[in-house]
């Protein structure tokens, strides 16, 4: 008896001190270095963002379908419009739906299944920075190699989306099958963490198939497209604009001789009417030309500035995680929540920036419009703005404008003619 005793005893001990040792783990996951206060702010900061994400992305599939997604350009935009709706859905749920029962952070409320949705989520919506790098290739391979929309949405816009598509979807849900997804040691949400099927190592590896090198890659992908169009660019226009220039200089220096030939000839010797009328046709054919040298160099100038804005929209989007991901890999020991304190001022910027991309993307998208109505309209900034998110009447609104144009130039011709006409008399 007095053994079987022993052994009860024993036995109770050590459920005693299992108990107590899964207690200290809880408050060790629980514990934050983060103040209340700025638990409030990265839980609250997203949601605005977010909010304005989802109604920009919104407008931009709108725009699109409205234009019956003609271009390989508005599809590519269609697909990334879709994918930032439902990342910005997700992004301001995540200080929320943790589960409360192990969370460290102050407004959980949910539990492991909402943990597991979020996990899945995160993942199911890396198509959205594919698709920023699918777009940066289409301005390269439109702008550097002259590749046409036809043979571009043929032969290659196919593959971009099946592979975005497939990768976002197949490796979510391989994830959400191995039990995968838990919470993040640093910062709100649920990701891949380790259990007993992948240890930490196993997870380390996997992040890095799954979002580290995607993202990487499409970062310097970016950076790379952006920096051939804009030496590309920049290299056509100048030479662009000197053959223009020349060819200009020979028709005005026509144009001169024409003058001379009209001044040395008032005596009635040679036909003035017939010189007047050459000389005019002449300089208009330099204006002409002068204002196609001007449009065309605005118009490559406006695809290299579109291309800029969105690489400026992705790296401002998603640097700051690559930050905070480049400073857990780099830590010395295990990274946990005591690191919070100071990575806080990161997670702030990309609470903010993150969850924006979706409305950086569509003011970017709507730019050429606002800016080309507001040069030929008298309306003002907010009608115009209204204008062109309805999408109203721009048609009508650029031939009529057209038009205007067409019959200011002829008027401007006769009036140069008789003008002419009038001095040699």
């Amino acid at each position: 008896m007095d053994g079987m005793e022993e052994n009860i005893f024993e036995h109770n001990s050590t459920l005693v001190e299992s108990e107590s040792n899964t207690t200290t783990i809880t408050t060790t996951v629980s514990s934050s270095s983060l103040s209340p206060a700025q638990e409030s702010v990265i839980a609250l900061l997203p949601i605005l963002p977010s909010l304005l994400s989802i109604a920009g992305s919104l407008c931009i599939i709108r725009l699109v379908h409205r234009k019956k997604y003609r271009a390989p350009y508005r599809r590519l935009l269609f697909g990334m419009s879709v994918y930032d709706v439902f990342s910005s859905l997700f992004v301001p749920l995540q200080s929320f739906l943790v589960d409360k029962e192990t969370s460290r952070r102050r407004f959980a409320v949910g539990n492991e299944a909402t943990c597991n949705f979020l996990g899945w989520g995160f993942q199911a919506t890396c198509g959205c920075f594919l698709y920023f790098g699918a777009l940066s290739t289409y301005y390269l391979m439109v702008v550097r190699f002259g590749v046409k929309d036809e043979y571009f949405a043929r032969r290659i816009e196919p593959f971009i989306h099946g592979f975005i598509i497939l990768f976002s979807i197949i490796t979510a849900f391989v994830a959400l099958g191995k039990n995968l997804y838990g919470e993040q040691e640093i910062g709100a949400g649920c990701y891949l963490t380790p259990n007993e099927s992948c240890d930490a190592a196993c997870i380390a590896n996997l992040a890095l198939i799954l979002t580290g090198i995607p993202y990487v890659f499409t970062l310097f992908l970016v950076l790379g497209n952006n920096l051939t169009i804009y030496c590309h660019v920049r290299r056509t226009v100048r030479q662009y604009v000197k053959n223009s220039q020349d060819r200009a200089e020979k028709n005005l220096s026509s144009v001169l001789v024409s003058d001379r030939i009209v001044a040395s000839n008032r005596d009635g010797s040679v036909d003035l009417d017939k010189s007047i009328e050459e000389t005019a046709a002449v300089s208009f054919k330099v204006t002409k030309r002068i204002a196609q040298v001007d449009n065309q160099q605005k118009r490559v100038q406006l695809v290299r500035t579109q291309s800029l804005l969105y690489c400026a929209a992705f790296i401002l989007a998603y640097m700051w995680t690559l930050i905070l991901r480049a400073a857990i890999s780099y830590t010395e020991g295990e990274p946990g929540p005591k690191m919070e304190a100071d990575l806080y001022l990161f997670m702030v910027l990309r609470a903010i920036f993150a969850p924006a991309m979706g409305f950086s993307s569509f003011l970017i998208y709507i730019r050429p419009r606002y800016l080309q109505l507001r040069e030929r309209t008298a309306e003002s900034r907010l009608e115009i703005l209204v204008r062109v998110i309805q999408d109203d009447d721009i048609r009508s609104i650029r031939s009529s404008l057209n038009n205007r144009g067409s019959s200011y130039h002829s008027n401007k011709d006769s009036r140069y003619s008789e003008s002419r006409r009038s001095e040699t008399q």
